[in-house]
Formats: structure tokens, sequence, C-alpha cells
């Protein structure tokens, strides 16, 4: 996405990440394909849009990114985690 970007003359300022999704049942009930599919989104897609579009707002000295968590990042959440622990992987890698 990034290549295409550029190859239009574009740039990329404000990059939000909210995409992401929940599973939500007994862990073993939940298939570990739904669940890869969960960890896809909201944590690999999060880190790649990332690696993808930082050097070039940090070359330029201009953009923000904006990683949108939830509440669920501050707590384990019965039935939901995977999610829980996704978002808590938001939190702190955008803390860090």
């Amino acid at each position: 996405m990034a290549e295409q970007i550029t190859a239009l003359g574009l740039f990329v300022n404000i990059l939000i990440n909210n995409a992401g999704f929940g599973t939500y049942g007994r862990f073993e009930d939940i298939s570990s394909d739904r669940e890869q599919e969960e960890i896809m989104l909201n944590i690999a897609s999060l880190v790649e849009l990332t690696h993808q579009f930082l050097p070039d707002m940090v070359q330029k000295k201009d953009g923000i990114i904006v990683n949108v968590a939830s509440l669920a990042a501050f707590q384990p959440g019965a039935y939901m985690a995977v999610y829980c622990a996704s978002k808590a992987f938001v939190l702190s890698f955008t803390e860090a």
C-alpha cells in the first residue's frame, strides 16, 4: 500500500490504526483460525502499517499515528482472552 501511495505522489501524514474485531466465548470453543485472523488484524496489520508509513513521517518530520486500543487493554477479559491480549499489545506497542 505504501508503494502505491508513493507512486501516486501522495504522503500519509496521519495514520489511524483503528481496524479490529473481537471473538467472544470459551477459548476452546473458538476456532484457532478465527483467533489467528483476530491476531493478524488487531496486531500484525497495525505493526505493518506503522512500519510502512512511520519512516517517511520521521524523515519529513511531519506526521502522527493514532493506535486505537480499548479499555480491554487494561484487564484480562473472561470469554475474550485473545481480544483483550491483542488490545494490551496495542497499548504496550504504542507506549513503547
